[in-house]
């Protein structure tokens, strides 16, 4: 029996099944070269992403520059902005002080104190207002006998016969007693020495101190701060405003004047007979305690004006009440119109000065301040200062003391 043949192939379907197994014998080879192809192309992308980076980190750090130079430029700028505040400051300070020194320079020129006047004839009138109103204390009793009282006296009273005597004033009235030295020059004494420490030294603006401590605190600062010469020109700058107004600077001396006039009287109270001793507290008065108030009133009145004329003056000015025992001097004294025809009297002693003598620094002393410093916070508190025995060369007489010999 013959074998039996296979179905014939078609050729179609020969060259199908050829071109599938050489397909299938190609695949891994065809694998190969895509797995290859892909991997450059991992590559490449690789590549370009750490070129991406590289881009990227440079500029971060330019920007983190940038960051960094912004900050300290930022730094320098808050920095000149600090600075220029501080010189915006200092040249206000500037101008200010320069507007300071040209109001001063301007009131130096126009030499305010004793515009109208001078201070030999201020001082005269002084010294003759002082007489005036000891003559009408002394007539409100017929007895010109010195007080019996020795003891027991205010502070006051006895502060004004140390300037004088350099003791209380129990012992000044031993001492004028002995000296056989009259009532009312005593009293003429007494009254010179409270209003030169009641009216002329104290500090202007004193009684405005009074209801404002801050005030006294400001002018320290600005004497620590500046010097005591800054301090006088903004006193003078300060009175010179303050007392523009005429009705102002009556009001303000008119009160303190009354105030002042009220104290003196209750402080000399032993100089007044019993029945007057309290009129500085009580009212009505009769005519000649109302002349009496009135007289001590103008005087201080007039004190206080002199007082502001002082300060207003470019010249800084000291005072000496010469002490009993001291040698007369016709330089530097002359003695009270009762005794101005008696030359004899002339080479004594002092009894007791009346009115102290009245000194300026020299033009010298005044530009340079030498020796002013120390002696400014010393007296800070005062206007006008009592001379030291020593500094008295160094000054220059203006008044003359009126002593009784």
């Amino acid at each position: 029996m013959e074998p039996e043949l296979a179905p014939a192939i078609p050729d179609s379907q020969e060259n199908i099944m050829i071109a599938t197994s050489q397909a299938r014998l190609s695949s891994p080879e065809a694998r190969l070269t895509q797995s290859e192809a892909d991997l450059l192309n991992q590559k490449c992308y690789s590549v370009t992403l750490e070129k991406r980076i590289s881009e990227l980190e440079r500029r971060n750090n330019d920007l983190e520059h940038c960051i960094s130079l912004a900050s300290s430029v930022q730094g320098i700028h808050g920095e000149e902005a600090r600075l220029r505040q501080v010189i915006s400051s200092l040249k206000d300070k500037l101008e200010r002080e320069r507007l300071l020194t040209k109001n001063y320079e301007e009131l130096e020129a126009d030499r305010l104190g004793f515009i109208n006047t001078s201070l030999p004839v201020q001082y005269d009138n002084l010294h003759s207002n002082i007489r005036d109103t000891s003559s009408a204390i002394c007539h409100l009793s017929r007895d010109d006998t010195l007080p019996e009282q020795r003891a027991g006296f205010s502070h006051l009273a006895n502060n004004w016969a140390k300037r004088i005597g350099g003791c209380d004033l129990g012992s000044l009235l031993y001492h004028c007693e002995a000296a056989q030295i009259p009532k009312k020059v005593i009293l003429v004494s007494l009254m010179a020495a409270g209003i030169f420490e009641l009216a002329l030294e104290k500090v202007f603006p004193e009684f405005l101190a009074a209801d404002s401590p801050l005030l006294d605190q400001y002018r320290k600062h600005i004497e620590t701060q500046s010097g005591c010469k800054a301090l006088r020109r903004l006193d003078v700058i300060s009175i010179k405003s303050l007392l523009s107004d005429k009705d102002v600077k009556k009001a303000i001396i008119t009160e303190k004047s009354n105030w002042l006039c009220s104290l003196m009287l209750q402080n000399l109270s032993c100089f007044l007979p019993l029945q007057s001793r309290d009129i500085a507290q009580r009212s009505p008065h009769d005519e000649r305690e109302a002349e009496t108030i009135g007289g001590m009133r103008s005087t201080l009145y007039h004190a206080l004006t002199v007082k502001f004329e002082l300060m207003l003056s470019v010249k800084r000015f000291r005072y000496l009440f010469f002490r009993p025992g001291t040698l007369f001097d016709a330089e530097r004294m002359e003695v009270v119109k009762s005794q101005a025809g008696d030359s004899a009297l002339l080479s004594q002693e002092v009894k007791i000065c009346l009115l102290p003598a009245f000194f300026t620094i020299s033009e010298a002393g005044n530009e340079s301040g030498v020796g002013e410093e120390s002696s400014f916070r010393a007296n800070y508190s005062k206007a006008l200062a009592e001379v030291i025995d020593e500094d008295i060369e160094s000054l220059v007489l203006v008044e003359k003391a009126i002593v009784f010999l």
